[in-house]
């Protein structure tokens, strides 16, 4: 059986409407990438997040950020999106670090691509990301997954911080199975998790 605030695409509906949590869902929803959007259960949730724990980039080490960055975060609503991006902007989800953190292979914007491919050092490992051959690479290459900024909500009143995390793929299955989401990969699975700001927080940040 579905949470009570489980939403159909185009619609939202929860018992307690009028919370920052219901007031980030509804403006989310009206983004034109958003196809739906949910409250999940807070055990749903937690399900989610120790399977994202778990994930490991094959022989690569590996250290999410993001993750860690969503556990601290008060508030959580979960998306279905298409191939836009929230911001309008693809987010750099995924770099690599040498031994001395240095960022040595990054994700780039589709705007960004011819200008890339005229510098001499750098390397396209995919179509998006690209490695700088000039910095220093040894053995110890971390694989680090990064959290974006939600610009989106940056006006929201009574939210602070809001974040957005790309589950991996196995964690994608999981929510869409839970949820009765589209299964097709035309679509992603999100998740947006952001503080809330008390009264006198909100009369600092102004």
């Amino acid at each position: 059986m579905l949470p009570e605030s489980h939403s159909l695409p185009g619609l939202y509906r929860d018992k307690a409407y009028g919370t920052v949590t219901d007031r980030v869902c509804c403006r989310l929803s009206s983004l034109p990438s958003v196809v739906q959007a949910l409250v999940p259960d807070t055990e749903d949730l937690e399900v989610f997040l120790k399977e994202e724990s778990g994930v490991q980039s094959g022989t690569m080490a590996m250290r999410n950020d993001a993750l860690r960055e969503t556990l601290e975060k008060e508030h959580h609503v979960i998306l279905l999106q298409d191939s836009g991006y929230l911001d309008g902007v693809p987010p750099c989800v995924l770099t690599w670090e040498n031994m001395h953190g240095d960022v040595i292979a990054y994700d780039i914007p589709q705007d960004k691509i011819e200008e890339y491919r005229r510098r001499s050092d750098i390397i396209f490992l995919s179509d998006h990301f690209v490695l700088n051959w000039k910095m220093k690479i040894d053995e110890d290459v971390t694989a680090v997954l990064h959290a974006s900024p939600v610009r989106a909500l940056d006006t929201e009143e009574g939210v602070r911080g809001a974040i957005a995390m790309y589950p991996a793929l196995p964690v994608d299955r999981l929510i869409r199975s839970r949820y009765g989401m589209d299964p097709s990969g035309k679509y992603a699975t999100v998740i947006v998790s952001f503080d809330g700001m008390e009264n006198g927080d909100r009369a600092r940040a102004r």
